[in-house]
């Protein structure tokens, strides 16, 4: 069975610290293809093949980084494609996302409270709300758990 290679990085952590996989203990008791051919080396072979090896290893390292940099950044262009783009103003009437809702569903429970005024919109797409009577929220809300009121 092939060692497992994550995705971002291409090589396991073990391979990328040490330049070689892992040797498990049975393949001490019972000799596997890779065991058999380090151990039949002569000395001078043996040196030339780890000084090989360390050299093999930077290069790994670095195509490690790559792959992981081009996975974040493939990771980051679905994540912007599916965000939406929140147009809300101050003093629109909007809903909430009840987060209870994912806690404890119910079959026909309201997943959405409101509504509510918008009193202030911050920077970080957060938002200060008020209920009908005026009264004001503490905590601020995530623009993404709002939306549009429709009457």
């Amino acid at each position: 069975m092939p060692p497992i290679r994550p995705v971002p990085i291409g090589h396991t952590p073990f391979f990328l610290v040490y330049g070689q996989e892992c040797v498990l203990p049975i393949e001490r008791e019972l000799p596997s293809l890779r065991f058999a051919m380090k151990h039949d080396l002569g000395e001078k072979e043996s040196i030339h093949h780890r000084l090989d090896t360390l050299q093999d290893l930077d290069e790994h390292q670095i195509a490690a980084l790559n792959h992981q940099e081009t996975h974040k950044r493939r990771m980051k262009e679905i994540h912007d494609r599916n965000m939406r783009d929140y147009q809300f103003k101050q003093g629109q009437l909007v809903l909430f996302y009840d987060a209870r809702h994912e806690l404890m569903p119910q079959k026909l429970g309201p997943r959405w409270n409101g509504p509510y005024v918008i009193v202030k919109l911050y920077e970080n797409n957060t938002v200060k709300q008020t209920e009908l009577n005026g009264k004001i929220f503490k905590n601020r809300t995530n623009i993404n758990k709002i939306k549009a009121y429709r009457s």
